[in-house]
């Protein structure tokens, strides 16, 4: 039997490509639950995904808790054997099988690929970024709304939640790789990846990082 996927989106006020999320995992060519925390929206995400309410599984927060407590919610109520990390992007249908393909024929257990880029402001403005090899000694360079694993190392592995400015999702790979996990990358790209609309913020939550880097002694310069 292929492994199962579970879908696992956390968004915050992300009325503007939403619908156009939920409909490209719908279009996935192996299909799989897909599971939506709604993480105090504001706007009008609740009432888009109310239309998808028969082809999803919404879990609602009455107050922004931050992705990390939505990512580690997510790994809990999923069922599938992995779980596919979604931000508010726009996912290739193929994405899926390069996922299922991956855990059947390499034997891994974390999965990542290359993507294409966009501007939030300008989507015209394209591009690509491949699926870089990361050493563990340095600033990761993994796209993490491209990444899939194993859903028993998200639940030995889960997201820090000192911060709602970011899920700290290096630390999960840290944390997944010191546990023996191997790592993979796919060259094409999956995803269309919207970069500069950010409800965080960054300055902040690279401060955060800079810290809990050096518990892994990692040292990284702040990213402007």
């Amino acid at each position: 039997m292929p492994p199962t996927i579970s879908f696992c989106l956390p968004v915050f006020n992300g009325q503007a490509v939403i619908a156009q999320t939920i409909n490209s995992l719908l279009k996935q060519k192996e299909k799989g639950e897909i599971l939506v925390f709604n993480d105090g929206s504001t706007d009008n995400t609740r009432r888009i995904l109310e239309f998808f309410k028969d082809d999803i599984t919404i879990i609602d927060s009455k107050e922004r808790v931050g992705h990390a407590k939505g990512r580690n919610t997510l790994a809990q109520a999923a069922k599938g054997d992995i779980i596919a990390i979604c931000d508010a992007d726009i996912y290739e249908a193929e994405r899926s099988t390069a996922i299922v393909e991956f855990f059947e024929q390499e034997k891994k257990d974390v999965f990542h690929s290359a993507l294409n880029c966009c501007k939030a402001e300008d989507p015209s403005v394209v591009w690509q970024q491949e699926a870089y090899n990361w050493d563990f000694k340095s600033k990761c360079p993994i796209s993490y709304p491209t990444v899939a694993y194993r859903r028993e190392l998200a639940l030995s592995c889960p997201h820090r939640e000192e911060t709602m400015e970011t899920c700290l999702y290096e630390f999960v790979l840290l944390d997944m790789h010191k546990e023996g996990a191997e790592f993979g990358g796919c060259q094409n790209p999956l995803m269309l990846k919207y970069e500069g609309d950010s409800h965080r913020n960054k300055k902040d939550a690279w401060k955060i990082k800079q810290r809990i880097y050096k518990e892994y002694g990692i040292e990284i310069e702040i990213s402007q």
